[in-house]
Parts: structure tokens; C-alpha cells; sequence
């Protein structure tokens, strides 16, 4: 496992355990953040620390990365096995998806 890998890697478990400065200070001050809640984007560390805050009230996300492929362009595709579940516990949602 690459350098990069194994921080995503990190970055991912810090998510999950929703260690939410762990990650946003490895994010770009202007980070720009899908919200699919709402169906908008989040702009900043601050709009996407509400947004997962807010998020974390409602549901509980697993990511576990699959495979990381380098893009010409210097960003990282990864591929993660996504679970999304209720705060009770029940299921919404499980499958593969592609962050970059």
C-alpha cells in the first residue's frame, strides 16, 4: 500500500468513526462537498463540518475502500463498499460507489 493509500485509508476509518476534525483537516480550506441530503454542494470546512454533523443525526455511514487508482490530473479515484444505515440500525443503503 502507497503513502497516499494508506492516509486515505486513515482518512476513511476517521469518517467512520466520525472523528470529524481528523478529516476535515485534511481537506482543502475550500473544500467543495456533495450534499446529497439536500442535493446542493458544500463549500468550506466549516459548511461541510454542519453538513456532517447534521448528517451523523440521521444516519450512519461505513466506507470501506476497495481499490485507489491515480488520475492524470494528480486526484485519486476510490472505490468503497458504502453502508448506510439508520440511527436505529436498520439498513437504507449498501453498494459500491466511486469517490474522487
Amino acid at each position: 500500500m502507497s503513502d497516499r493509500e494508506a492516509q486515505l485509508t486513515q482518512l476513511y476509518e476517521a469518517f467512520n468513526r466520525q472523528d470529524i476534525e481528523a478529516v476535515l483537516v485534511a481537506l482543502h480550506p475550500d473544500v467543495d462537498w456533495p450534499d446529497v441530503l439536500e442535493g446542493k454542494r458544500r463549500h468550506g470546512r466549516d459548511d461541510v463540518r454542519a453538513y456532517w454533523l447534521g448528517q451523523f443525526k440521521l444516519i450512519r455511514s461505513e466506507l470501506a475502500p476497495l481499490s485507489f487508482d491515480d488520475l492524470p490530473d494528480g486526484r485519486v479515484r476510490v472505490l468503497v463498499i458504502q453502508t448506510v444505515r439508520g440511527v436505529d440500525g436498520q439498513l437504507w443503503s449498501e453498494g459500491k460507489v466511486e469517490h474522487v
